[in-house]
């Protein structure tokens, strides 16, 4: 007879580490941490690539002086974003009084907005890389949200893993151009749409479909791509389930994706002209 019965609580074992809540989420706040230093330890030590001065000259000239004659080569919602940082700065000077200016000569006049009309060029460069490093990191979170809904804190950690630490992001990560912006709609579509099907409902996946798709569509051109992926994952849905449903859901993203353009160009309703002359 056993006089000293074994106690339950002795008796249960802790959870792996990487299946521990708190564990598990301290383990990505690190990874975050880590990518984000390498991000940032990195472009420091990088010059500025061939485009990169034009992308920020195009979306600081739309902010700050609502020129929209550069737009005409990219969307502009990944450019402005990323010349945020640099409102912030009381000497910015653009060049309006360059005949570049107004002969839309975009890469002319970037070249004088970064090298020649402002005393930090580097510092302005290292500012305009800071939106695209929070984007990298923000990619990397929703990674770790879907990770985790799919198959639990394991491949939640493994998700942003491959995402944070991938050299290939990390270089790309940390430059001024729509790389990671349209990254980051392909998953928040992609996302909104795998929540759909999961729960039939719209709503919360609505809402987030459709963001993505209309936010691909401000940050680059060939975002269009993302429109027959996104069509034959709800045909096909609709055609598995032999309902309608998901092709209202479709139609209703689109709607809100024109909602989203036309926000991000602030209602602006007037055919944009190209730079040679072409209404687009």
């Amino acid at each position: 007879m056993n006089k000293h019965p074994s106690n339950p609580l002795m008796q249960t074992t802790s959870p792996p580490w990487h299946t521990h809540p708190h564990l598990s989420r301290w383990a990505f706040i690190a990874l975050l941490l880590l990518s984000y230093g390498l991000l940032v330890s990195s472009s420091l030590q990088k010059s500025a690539t061939v485009d990169e001065q034009s992308h920020l000259f195009r979306g600081t000239a739309y902010l700050k002086a609502n020129a929209t004659h550069f737009l005409w080569g990219h969307p502009l919602l990944a450019s402005s974003f990323n010349a945020l940082p640099l409102l912030t700065e009381p000497d910015l000077q653009l060049p309006q009084d360059d005949p570049a200016w107004h002969s839309e000569q975009w890469w002319t006049a970037a070249d004088a907005f970064l090298w020649l009309r402002n005393a930090s060029p580097l510092r302005l460069l290292f500012l305009g890389r800071l939106p695209t490093m929070w984007l990298t990191l923000l990619v990397g979170a929703m990674l770790y949200r879907w990770g985790r809904e799919l198959g639990g804190r394991q491949m939640a950690l493994l998700s942003a893993a491959l995402w944070l630490l991938d050299p290939n992001v990390l270089a790309h990560g940390q430059l001024i151009t729509s790389d990671v912006a349209l990254t980051l709609c392909f998953v928040l579509t992609l996302y909104g749409t795998w929540r759909y099907a999961q729960s039939g409902s719209g709503g919360a996946p609505l809402l987030l479909a459709g963001m993505g798709l209309g936010m691909a569509g401000a940050t680059k051109f060939n975002a269009a791509a993302l429109l027959p992926i996104f069509g034959l994952l709800l045909a096909g849905l609709a055609v598995r389930q032999r309902r309608w449903q998901p092709l209202a859901f479709g139609l209703g993203a689109g709607v809100i994706a024109l909602a989203v353009i036309s926000a991000v160009y602030r209602f602006n309703l007037a055919p944009c002209v190209g730079r040679f002359g072409v209404a687009v």
